[in-house]
């Protein structure tokens, strides 16, 4: 904020009376201050008076050095410290701390004084910045710019001092009852409509800063950016011939450079700025970027995002009226340029695109809907033909931001593709905007087999652990918790060097941690940064997926606790009965058995895990063991492209629920899924059913895929009867061949290579 050195300042009133506290801030004093015989005030605060500011000319050789009033200091209450002159032009981080009776205060991360005061007690009353706290009106007034004011309940220490020194605050530090960064405004814009300016720490401290004698026109007066990056932060507006252009890619899948990026990894360009109550999922997270599944079609130039990594994580939130809401932002540095948005976009299953001035996080006004997408019935917002829609506007220089707000049905898919470009005199590159393009974010998770890697299959994700971002010397940054995905994310980072490190967390050991310490470069996203905890508290069981399985196949039983490094027996009997225990599996503690179901088996079963230290840990319920059969069919309908069905016989109600698990690929819980897979290879097939009466029942089988669909493929859907008229065929083109029945019932085509070797496909049977 520029500070005319006149009537500007900034006010508010302390909620309450403080034992001790911090005050910090940034300034960056005129070398033409106020030639007036008065000390130019950075702060203040009552009652009674503290103020903190710089020296004024009346003392010879003292000009511009750090000084204070304390009224509880004693007399004199006017301390000068031995500084150089400040006002320099050049920025400086001046932090006050109080504790008792004792006043310390630093500046750029140094102690240069401390003093004990005689009365340790302190009012509430107004705190100023910019000006004594009698207000303007006694040439007490800062001239210059200050940013970045901090108002702790708590005398932090030195180290944390230090380190808001080197690092921007996030808002979210502990303590924090107030804080100013000043970036509600438009930089030298027409800003006269504001009044306040937002406090951007946690609910219950200090309110909103109240804006008195601003101008709020041009670069004086008003909101401003700083001459040079501030802090590793470059300025909102970064109007410099380097940072020119007149078109800019905002497609989705894309870094700033234009770039695709690769498939799993994150976005830079596009933020999750906002989720839906109740979900659990943090905003401010960074998009990933999806495989697409095959009942999706991709735009050219552009790829699917989603909050999750995984694709069957998804909410039905359309009901709720709640949203994803994804945003990126562009600059614009002339007034009346001239801009065009051309966009493209699908959705999975409804999109809401909108254009707003500044971003939504720093409470952006709503201009104009850009585009939408309502099809929630049917699969037309994702394979059809694509939603279109160009706007040519008229903006003056500023931040604009394009919010989409991504709704689902609750299928398992969730994604948006946009394919965004916009175009006009007057724009600045991505990278010269200020918006966040870069972060650190990874997850923790629950590694029940201690092996240091993630598996989706059997690891849980876990929400509410905390971690914390540190310097390449492992000193503390700020911290986050992990949500309900068990993500992470620190953004709005300075390029530099970083750690991460979690916090102890009782009956847990890390298992995995990210290397450290790493390079973020401006416009980067380092994910996948995860940390691996395993359990070792007391054994405790897994209530049971099914009330019922099937003889001659398998079952898995899961629990969490104990170290690795010991054996777990589990056995089992007959429900009710007071026989012995039988011995059915001794593993090692990976948190899981799998047990091969004999076939004799028939009724109802108890089970009981004896754990490392010879406890017994009963499961808490029954399994009835019935004799179910189920197999998998499988027709090949394109390049790489299976369509799947099931049959269940021996059970006694129909079938509740489908889980099927195409190896690396995308999992199905619908009842005859299509399969997308791009290469070649040999992929186990997996499908668990359960039953209306609880009845669980799993088969797996190999599928080979002799062409992919990313793949040259020569695949034709076959004409079984015209193959089959007549009985046998000589046959001369390779893209038919002899359809076979097998003795189960499936149907396969077989055909003769050039090499003489023979190939089968499953087909659907006449």
């Amino acid at each position: 904020m520029d500070f005319d050195g006149v009537n500007d300042y900034v006010g508010n009133g302390t909620p309450a009376t403080f034992s001790e506290f911090t005050i910090s801030a940034w300034f960056n004093s005129s070398s033409l201050y106020n030639d007036d015989d008065v000390e130019d005030r950075i702060f203040s605060f009552a009652d009674p008076r503290i103020e903190v500011g710089l020296q004024d000319n009346s003392v010879t050789g003292d000009d511009g050095k750090l000084w204070i009033y304390d009224e509880r200091e004693g007399t004199p209450s006017g301390l000068t410290f031995s500084t150089a002159n400040l006002y320099d032009d050049s920025w400086h981080h001046v932090a006050l701390t109080k504790l008792g009776m004792i006043r310390t205060i630093y500046l750029d991360g140094s102690l240069v004084g401390t003093w004990s005061a005689v009365d340790g007690s302190y009012g509430d009353g107004t705190f100023n910045i910019g000006t004594w706290i009698g207000g303007p009106g006694s040439d007490a007034e800062f001239k210059g710019q200050i940013d970045e004011v901090a108002f702790f309940d708590k005398a932090i220490t030195a180290s944390e001092i230090a380190s808001n020194f080197e690092c921007k605050l996030s808002g979210l530090e502990a303590n924090l009852s107030a804080f100013y960064p000043f970036e509600n405004g438009i930089p030298d814009a027409d800003n006269t409509a504001i009044t306040t300016t937002p406090t951007h720490a946690p609910p219950g401290g200090m309110g909103d800063g109240s804006l008195n004698g601003f101008a709020l026109m041009g670069s004086s007066s008003n909101f401003v950016c700083p001459a040079v990056t501030f802090l590793g932060v470059p300025c909102i507006l970064n109007c410099g011939i380097e940072c020119d252009t007149s078109v800019l890619n905002l497609s989705t899948g894309y870094n700033v450079d234009g770039d695709a990026i690769t498939l799993g990894q994150h976005t830079s360009k596009w933020r999750v700025v906002g989720t839906p109550a109740g979900s659990g999922v943090n905003p401010g997270l960074f998009p990933y970027i999806l495989y697409t599944p095959s009942a999706w079609t991709d735009i050219p130039g552009a790829q699917y995002i989603s909050p999750f990594d995984i694709i069957d994580n998804s909410f039905d939130n359309i009901a709720t009226g709640t949203s994803f809401d994804f945003e990126t932002c562009f600059c614009v540095c002339e007034d009346n340029s001239s801009i065009t948005i051309d966009l493209s976009a699908y959705a999975d299953n409804a999109l809401n695109l909108d254009l707003y001035d500044n971003s939504v996080v720093n409470s952006g006004v709503f201009i104009m809907d850009l585009l939408d997408i309502s099809d929630t019935e049917g699969t037309g917002a994702f394979n059809g033909p694509t939603f279109d829609d160009t706007h040519v506007l008229t903006l003056d220089a500023g931040q604009y931001c394009m919010k989409a707000a991504l709704q689902n049905d609750g299928s398992r898919y969730m994604g948006l593709s946009i394919n965004a470009s916009v175009t006009g005199a007057g724009l600045i590159k991505s990278d010269c905007c200020g918006y966040s393009t870069n972060g650190i974010t990874g997850y923790v998770y629950d590694d029940k087999n201690c092996n240091g890697n993630y598996n989706i299959n059997s690891d849980g994700l876990l929400p509410g652990i905390e971690v914390v971002l540190c310097d390449s010397g492992g000193v503390e940054i700020e911290s986050t918790m992990t949500d309900i995905l068990g993500l992470y994310t620190f953004s709005d980072l300075p390029s530099g060097m970083y750690s991460v490190k979690h916090t102890a967390v009782p009956d847990y050991e890390l298992t995995e941690s990210p290397m450290v310490p790493f390079s973020l470069g401006a416009t980067e996203v380092l994910g996948g940064l995860n940390f691996g905890l395993n359990n070792t508290g007391a054994i405790t069981t897994e209530d049971f997926t099914s009330t019922c399985i099937q003889a001659g196949g398998s079952f898995t039983f899961n629990w969490c606790g104990q170290s690795c490094d010991c054996t777990i027996q589990v056995e089992t009997r007959p429900c009710g009965s007071s026989g012995e225990f039988e011995l059915i599996g001794s593993v090692p503690n990976n948190r899981e058995f799998t047990w091969s179901v004999p076939s004799m088996y028939s009724g109802d079963y108890e089970f009981q895990i004896v754990d490392c230290d010879g406890n017994i840990i009963p499961f808490s319920s029954c399994l009835t063991i019935s004799d179910l059969d189920l197999d998998i069919q499988v027709v090949q309908t394109g390049c790489g492209i299976f369509d799947f069905s099931s049959t269940l016989t021996g059970a006694s109600t129909p079938v509740n629920s489908y889980w099927w698990e195409f190896g690396e690929y995308l999992n199905s819980t619908t009842a005859s899924p299509t399969q997308d897979f791009p290469i070649t290879g040999t992929y186990q097939v997996c499908l668990t059913v359960i039953t209306n009466d609880g009845c669980e029942v799993k088969i797996c089988q190999d599928l080979e895929v002799t062409e992919g669909s990313e793949e040259d493929c020569n695949f034709c859907t076959p004409n079984i009867l015209g193959e089959i008229d007549g009985g046998d065929l000589f046959i001369q083109n390779d893209k038919f061949g002899v359809i076979i029945q097998s003795p189960n019932g499936g149907c396969f085509r077989i055909t003769v290579k050039n090499d003489g070797s023979l190939v089968t496909q499953p087909v659907e049977c006449p």
